[in-house]
C-alpha cells in the first residue's frame, strides 16, 4: 500500500473544496490532508480566505475539515488571524512515523 503524503491533493478534491468555500463567500488558502493514515484518506484541513464584499472589523480566515466521501466542510474556526489558522491546521494534522 502506498503511504499518503499530507501533500497530496487530488485536482477534484480541491476544485470540490473552491467551489463549496465559494458559497460561504470564501476562497482556499490551504489544502493538506488531515492524516497519513489509510483509513483517513477522504479528510482534508482546509484555510479560507474571506472574499465577501460586508465589511469586516475582525479577522477573515477560516479552518475547516472537507470529507471527500460525502462532501461539506466541518468543524469550522471562524474569524481568524492568518497565524490563528495555520496553528489550528497544525494541531489536527496526523502524521504516521
Amino acid at each position: 500500500m502506498e503511504k499518503l503524503k499530507l501533500t497530496d491533493v487530488a485536482e477534484e478534491v480541491a476544485t470540490a473544496i473552491r467551489i463549496e468555500m465559494r458559497r460561504f463567500e470564501y476562497k482556499p488558502v490551504f489544502i493538506c490532508r488531515t492524516s497519513e493514515h489509510p483509513d483517513d484518506k477522504y479528510l482534508y484541513s482546509v484555510i479560507g480566505e474571506y472574499t465577501g464584499t460586508a465589511p469586516r472589523s475582525i479577522d477573515t480566515y477560516v479552518c475547516w475539515e472537507f470529507n471527500a466521501e460525502i462532501g461539506g466542510l466541518f468543524w469550522g474556526h471562524y474569524d481568524l488571524n492568518l497565524k490563528q489558522a495555520l496553528e489550528i491546521m497544525a494541531e489536527k494534522l496526523n502524521t504516521i512515523k
